[in-house]
């Protein structure tokens, strides 16, 4: 079965940082469709600085104020 994914590229390319573009696409490829028997989307700190390789600084309360910027970008 093939699955196709629609992303925006104009405002994939808009994003301000590569950590904001990376979880945008993340988003776009995880993302199936919200609905009452679905269940919630989660995503964990360790698959995104495992699968991103973009949480480099040496102290990880960055790493948070990082992402939490990004998602905050994105909403």
């Amino acid at each position: 079965m093939l699955a196709y994914r629609q992303m925006n590229y104009r405002t994939l390319m808009g994003l301000s940082t590569q950590l904001c573009r990376w979880l945008h696409k993340y988003l776009c490829i995880k993302f199936i469709n919200a609905g009452i028997i679905t269940p919630p989307f989660e995503i964990h700190y360790k698959t995104i600085k495992r699968d991103s390789g973009l949480l480099k600084r040496k102290v990880e309360r960055q790493n948070f104020m990082d992402i939490e910027t990004a998602l905050d970008e994105l909403k």
